[in-house]
């Protein structure tokens, strides 16, 4: 019995290396049909994401021209009430000359009176003076009895011609500035009903406007609508991928929390894990990492040894690794500017897996570092070293 101790001592040592072996093994060589229908739920999960994107970028470009439909229906607004305080001011003044022409006629027609008596007297003056002619008047000086007489007729005569004169002058220019007056008036209600007729015709063009803008907006809206439910649709289907991807058994042996390897020398973080607004969907959504702000081209790091599952464009994570480390737990670095490993390589703790980018929907160069518990996101900084 005692000589067969060593042998059962070595009969153990074998059963626990080949079980640690077996830990160590690339899920690609243990359980193929596995990592099969992993890849798959994985290359569908990229594909939703890219549809999301895609989504997110028409959302934003509703959303922009949203804006902009908006200030430009406040300038319409803004254009109509002031073309309303012109169309009311140009009421208010045609209004006024009316009453101004109304006075104006009848005074006209005062003075044309006038002016037609004043004529008639005139015309009869002067078809007196040609009926009698000079000698009319030359009879009237050589009948004076004295030549004081003489000069007294003679001013009579000389002040009566003046007047004649007079009269005749006062009647040109009464009836020009008659027709003067009356060509004003005439023209500035002319020039008020044109301004008037304008006025309504801008007026008319602006709420034309408006409701083009209006029914464009309502679209804007419908669309936005259709967009939001578009994307909670993808995001519950990428949901149910996950869970199908819970579903299958992990492999290996799960890294303990708090031993990740910090995937950047800086630990400095401008986003953490949880809840945020989401600047696109106006809305608060889970920030499903942590944002690590770097220059482009600084080093990343792998958090752990494992497996590269994703290398490549995933929406918009843009360039992004994926690695499995074993028993469920996988680790995520987006917007890279550069991807230095391929899908199924296994790669050590601390191997740079590629550099710092902005790319995918990105606004600025930073690394978005994520680590999934059987597909779930979860608080990278509990896996990481304080």
């Amino acid at each position: 019995m005692r000589s067969l101790c060593p042998l059962m001592r070595l009969l153990l040592l074998a059963v626990v290396i080949v079980a640690m072996a077996a830990t160590l093994i690339p899920q690609g060589e243990i359980m193929p049909a596995y990592a099969s229908e992993l890849d798959e739920l994985q290359r569908e999960l990229e594909q939703l994401q890219k549809q999301m994107e895609d989504l997110l970028r028409k959302l934003s470009s509703s959303q922009a021209q949203e804006r902009q439909v908006l200030r430009d229906l406040n300038t319409i607004e803004a254009q109509i009430d002031r073309t309303m305080t012109q169309l009311n001011k140009l009421e208010s003044d045609l209004s006024v000359l009316s009453r101004q022409i109304t006075v104006a006629e009848s005074e006209l027609a005062a003075a044309e009176a006038e002016l037609t008596k004043r004529q008639d007297y005139l015309s009869r003056r002067v078809r007196a003076i040609y009926e009698g002619g000079t000698v009319g008047y030359l009879e009237v000086l050589l009948g004076s009895t004295s030549f004081a007489d003489f000069l007294g007729r003679f001013e009579l005569l000389r002040q009566l011609i003046a007047k004649d004169n007079e009269l005749f002058q006062d009647i040109k220019v009464e009836r020009a500035a008659v027709a003067q007056r009356k060509a004003d008036l005439e023209g500035k209600r002319n020039q008020a009903l044109s301004l008037q007729a304008q006025t309504a015709a801008r007026k008319a063009s602006f709420e034309y406007q408006q409701g083009v803008k209006e029914r464009y907006l309502a679209q804007l809206e419908k669309d936005q609508n259709l967009y939001r439910r578009s994307l909670d649709e993808l995001e519950e289907t990428s949901r149910q991928i996950e869970e199908e991807i819970r579903r299958l058994a992990p492999w290996g042996t799960r890294p303990k929390a708090g031993t990740l390897l910090w995937p950047l020398t800086s630990r400095r973080i401008s986003s953490y894990f949880g809840m945020r607004f989401h600047p696109i969907l106006r809305s608060y959504r889970q920030h499903t990492g942590i944002d690590l702000p770097a220059a482009t081209g600084t080093r990343i790091y792998a958090a752990e040894w494992g497996i590269v599952r994703t290398a490549g464009t995933m929406g918009g994570y843009g360039l992004t690794v994926m690695v499995d480390h074993g028993g469920g737990i996988w680790t995520l670095y987006a917007h890279m500017s550069k991807i230095n490993v391929k899908v199924g390589e296994t790669v050590p703790r601390g191997h740079v897996i590629g550099l710092v980018g902005s790319t995918g929907l990105s606004t600025g160069p930073h690394l978005h570092f994520e680590v999934r518990d059987n597909g779930t996101p979860v608080d990278p900084l509990k896996w990481l070293p304080k």
